[in-house]
């Protein structure tokens, strides 16, 4: 039956220099690396084989890192992806340990025991670790270096089960600028389809195990299938999709990159170095976006483009018609004879009412010829007519004259 290493690592018990493998059958999965134990769940240890089968030697995708676990029993190597300056998405196997050396997805899921303290993780941003693996387990006293860079936080998802759930972020202790290392976006809004071409990349082991420790890529791969698709029922979970060749002891956590160069799945197992799988970013988008917000925040840089969402355009509203503006009052033509010739005032605008746009409420001009008060109305005139008070005066004294002379009679001559 065939096998699937999941990353490698070097014991630090007497076998510094032998690197043990954790392999898993086609749905019986061995993630832990350790002595070899008698097989009571159907799963076997063997060397490794073939390695990213025609792979070569990957110098543009810096953004592939190596990852270096130092615990008290092994020295751990796994890939590393940076989604940003500061952070980084591997393999969860990588990081944490499982509750079983192998697993049966189609039986029982197993599940990940809490992930590692981060003082326990590093990754190196060198293209070639500087010595063999065995060599870094003195990380922890000197640091490694400026090729590493310690890691400050470990975030992993809401679940603890192994199949489906292989997948971690970590949170670097200081930013990689883009000459160490130039992120890789991931591709959060589609997701990856059958027959799909793709690149992998990783440090993981060469046919001889002397090329362990370099970043190599493949190109020539295809996505085989999804959950969708997968002629295997149970083969992989919702959140995962099957790749070609390619992922052997030590890539666990490299990315798989479409055509323009975007994440499209973080390696978790394969098959003896064929049938990989990957877990989909597109299916872990929101746990990705929430620490990478995170990560944007500690970091102190703007968030990159794949995390800002597109913004909404608001539907382009209906053309409303022109209202007609009310005619403007023709206060000659409606004044009554007896009106007064008063200037009649402007009727005052009500609260919030825009007088700009309303010609019935525009304030008149004032006049222009010195000595106004800018309280006349331009261009107002009235009639002289005659006053009734002095045609009653007039009459009053003509009647009183003739009262005054009495009515004419005829004078009497003496005779």
């Amino acid at each position: 039956m065939s096998s699937i290493p999941a990353h490698a690592r070097a014991s630090l018990r007497g076998r510094s220099g032998t690197l043990l493998l954790g392999l898993c059958l086609w749905d019986a999965c061995v993630l832990a690396c350790g002595p070899s134990a008698p097989d009571s769940t159907g799963a076997r240890w063997s060397q490794i084989g073939l390695a990213l089968s025609g792979a070569k030697i990957e110098r543009g995708y810096s953004g592939a890192l190596a990852l270096i676990t130092v615990t008290r029993e092994q020295v751990g190597l796994c890939t590393a992806t940076l989604l940003a300056p500061n952070l980084v998405a591997t393999a969860r196997h990588c990081v944490a340990p499982t509750s079983v050396d192998a697993v049966r997805c189609s039986e029982d899921p197993a599940s990940f025991s809490p992930p590692y303290s981060a003082d326990k993780l590093w990754v190196n941003h060198s293209s070639t670790l500087s010595g063999p693996l065995q060599s870094f387990g003195l990380l922890p006293v000197t640091g490694g270096g400026d090729e590493f860079v310690p890691v400050s936080d470990v975030f992993v998802p809401d679940t603890d089960d192994v199949c489906g759930g292989d997948l971690a972020l970590l949170l670097l202790s200081t930013k990689l600028d883009a000459g160490e290392a130039a992120a890789l976006a991931p591709r959060l809004d589609e997701a990856v389809e059958r027959g799909a071409p793709y690149t992998a990349v990783g440090f993981g082991d060469t046919p001889t195990t002397s090329g362990q420790g370099t970043r190599r890529s493949r190109s020539d791969v295809e996505v085989s299938c999804t959950p969708d698709d997968c002629d295997t029922l149970g083969a992989i979970e919702a959140t995962e999709f099957q790749g070609g060749d390619g992922v052997c002891s030590g890539d666990s956590g490299g990315p798989a990159l479409d055509a323009e160069g975007r994440v499209v799945g973080i390696a978790s197992r394969s098959e003896d170095c064929t049938r990989s799988v990957y877990s989909a970013v597109f299916g872990w988008r929101d746990f990705i976006r929430e620490v990478a917000a995170r990560a944007a925040r500690s970091g102190g840089y703007p968030a990159p483009e794949w995390l800002v969402a597109e913004p909404v355009q608001p539907a382009p509203a209906p053309p409303v018609a022109p209202e007609p503006e009310p005619p403007v009052p023709d206060t000659a033509a409606s004044a009554a004879p007896e009106q007064s010739a008063a200037p009649e005032q402007s009727p005052t605008p009500a609260a919030g009412e825009s007088e700009a746009n309303d010609v019935a409420r525009r304030p008149f001009a004032a006049r222009d010829a010195g000595g106004g008060s800018g309280c006349s109305v331009a261009g107002s005139s009235f009639e002289r007519r005659p006053q009734p008070a002095l045609a009653l005066l007039l009459a009053f004294c003509v009647g009183a004259l003739a009262l005054r002379q009495g009515p004419r009679r005829p004078r009497l001559r003496r005779q």
